[in-house]
């Protein structure tokens, strides 16, 4: 046994630890909001929870470009902050303008649910994320704007 592997041997142990595997891709049309551990008072109807279903999987095909499918995003993009700027940027580039208010349909495609989300997902944009700027507007929609090209 060569000199690392004894003293790797001795820091892990017998017992050889294996990396942890990726999840598989989640098929998010099939996948209904779990809200058991919130409590009663959060819980979501089911008849609200299908009724929702048909428009995530029509929102699901919209694409960026290529096309490069929203529903693709969703499923290989683990950032939500990551998603939200891309979903953002092709509404923006649907619309023709530089800004894009982050309302409830695109916190849907970027899959970014509940409120403390949406909060975490807009601190770590206005953090950490050149090239835009997020504005503020208490008891409206955000605002994310496009910055410097």
């Amino acid at each position: 046994m060569t000199m690392v592997a004894e003293i790797r041997h001795r820091v892990e142990g017998p017992h050889k630890q294996t990396p942890p595997q990726a999840s598989p891709p989640v098929n998010w049309s099939s996948v209904a909001l779990d809200t058991d551990t919130l409590g009663e008072k959060a819980k979501l109807s089911d008849e609200t929870v299908r009724s929702k279903v048909p428009q995530r999987d029509k929102r699901d095909r919209y694409f960026l470009k290529g096309p490069l499918y929203f529903g693709w995003v969703r499923q290989n993009i683990p950032d939500p902050a990551s998603r939200l700027i891309l979903m953002a940027q092709a509404f923006m580039d649907m619309d023709g303008s530089r800004e894009c208010v982050l309302s409830a349909k695109v916190w849907d495609c970027a899959w970014v649910v509940g409120k403390d989300a949406r909060r975490r997902v807009l601190r770590k944009v206005q953090k950490s994320v050149v090239g835009f700027e997020v504005i503020d507007r208490p008891g409206r929609p955000s605002i994310l704007r496009r910055v410097g090209f």
